[in-house]
């Protein structure tokens, strides 16, 4: 009954010149559809969806029957959505033979690289620096490098105007380092150096076991109005003493955008956004992180990057997109939030505590991610005025700048970025290299930053539920 009254005070509030049928399909609008015509078949088209009285593919083959190739713009997003998993498979990106993008630079490796398998030297940071290219050691706190066997990393930024010959796109390459000993895990700078033949020759034997992976995220740079487009890469060994890493199969963007929502993503190793009582990484170590972070903003020329498309089939000429992201529903921390209660003193007071303690503890369990475990004080001190403040989201994911934070994006990931890494809310955390006091500056206590993370959630619950609002935001004129 609810619903029917819903259904009937839109029609009524309405009153436009196309009046809803709530049929099991939509008739085409005749002739040359007004702006309030179009606005009053989304709303009505919404409702049906919502109602279960059209499917997702009716309401795709309905949009494509009644507008053609030339559908409203007020309509662009009923048609993403419905459409968002209309796309071309992983399987037929192109592969690493046929892509320069996705294979490393010749210039790091030893012989082997002609036929995609990549041996590592030693002096592979050498090799960088006389380059010019960025190199940094680092340790990741959750997930980095893949390489459940260590949480030491090495990364070297290949900037595209700075190999020969020059080409469009940037080449970020990360490789897993052995594992430092337990009594230096929680040092910020890996020590251990990258394996020797000897090394090699000794886990043939049994006698170690040495990374497995190393891998690589590319960005053909934007260019005026066409967007930076992304590719993902991953190179892997066998171990038992085998020296070649070879690259592995395509990736589905769905996995890589869970933690890569923007496609590339700055990294926040351990010393790098710091508490008071944390140790930082040298002064060197960390302005390197800062170069290389830059570097990833200013190739997507700050804008949201393309996942690319592909051919729909190994015998199609037709192309579709591998990943819409924005297609995905509502996003998280939106400017205006659809559901009309989320930003009050009162939901924060409701919210703040939904979580008592957070686990982010490294998802291979390596040493500098075990503690990440946050817990609210006994008597937590929260300012709800200050956690409504933070929750803009959407200022920079969802437009232009950043892509958008929904139902694809890992939820770990919004935690890590408050809790962890703190590098969100924007500007809200200094580190003692950023502060004017050489020390650490937060515009949020700990436990309001647990808050921001439970009443970001608690509200994302509540906007994935406003789809009809978020299908028809926005008057057709």
């Amino acid at each position: 009954m609810k619903h029917l009254q819903r259904l009937w005070a839109f029609a009524s509030i309405l009153a436009l010149p196309y009046a809803p049928s709530f049929a099991a399909t939509l008739d085409c609008l005749t002739g040359e559809p007004t702006a309030e015509e179009i606005q009053s078949w989304r709303q009505d088209a919404a409702l049906q969806l919502e109602q279960g009285l059209i499917t997702e593919r009716g309401l795709a083959t309905q949009i494509r029957t009644c507008f053609g190739a030339q559908v409203p713009v007020c309509l662009q997003k009923m048609n993403d959505y419905v459409t968002r998993n209309d796309t071309a498979p992983a399987s037929m990106d192109s592969p690493v033979r046929s892509s320069a993008a996705k294979q490393p630079p010749s210039e790091l490796f030893l012989n082997g690289t002609a036929n995609f398998e990549y041996k590592i030297p030693e002096d592979i940071e050498e090799r960088a620096a006389t380059l010019g290219w960025p190199a940094v050691r680092y340790k990741s706190r959750h997930s980095g490098g893949f390489d459940r066997d260590t949480s030491s990393l090495l990364m070297i930024h290949v900037p595209g105007d700075r190999v020969n010959p020059p080409v469009n796109y940037d080449r970020w390459l990360n490789f897993a380092l052995p594992e430092d000993p337990e009594d230096q895990a929680m040092n910020p700078t890996p020590a251990s150096p990258l394996p020797s033949a000897a090394d090699y020759a000794a886990e043939g034997r049994g006698e170690v076991s040495l990374p497995k992976v190393f891998t690589m995220v590319s960005l053909d740079r934007r260019l005026d109005n066409k967007p930076a487009q992304v590719y993902f890469q991953r190179f892997l060994r066998n171990g038992r003493g085998s020296i070649a890493f070879k690259p592995e199969g395509n990736s589905d963007p769905k996995r890589c955008i869970s933690c890569h929502p923007n496609g590339l993503r700055a990294i926040s190793p351990l010393g790098y956004h710091v508490r008071k009582d944390e140790n930082m990484m040298n002064e060197e170590a960390w302005k390197t992180v800062q170069v290389i972070n830059e570097a990833m903003v200013k190739a997507a020329g700050q804008k949201t990057v393309s996942w690319r498309d592909a051919p729909v089939s190994a015998s199609s000429t037709q192309r579709k997109n591998l990943l819409n992201p924005s297609a995905h529903g509502p996003g998280v921390g939106p400017l205006a939030p659809l559901n009309g209660r989320s930003r009050t003193v009162e939901f924060i007071n409701q919210c703040a505590q939904r979580r008592r303690s957070i686990d982010l503890r490294d998802i291979f369990g390596r040493a500098p991610g075990r503690g990440n475990v946050y817990r609210l004080s006994s008597r937590p001190q929260i300012d709800a005025a200050k956690v409504l403040r933070f929750m803009s989201c959407g200022g920079c994911h969802g437009n232009a700048s950043r892509a958008p934070l929904n139902t694809l994006t890992d939820w770990a990931q919004i935690d890590f970025k408050i809790l962890v890494d703190q590098s969100m809310p924007l500007g809200a955390h200094r580190n003692p290299l950023e502060s004017n006091t050489g020390n650490v500056q937060d515009a949020l206590n700990a436990d309001e930053r647990i808050a921001l993370a439970n009443c970001l959630q608690a509200e994302f619950e509540l906007e994935v539920q406003e789809k009809t609002a978020w299908l028809t935001q926005g008057t057709c004129q």
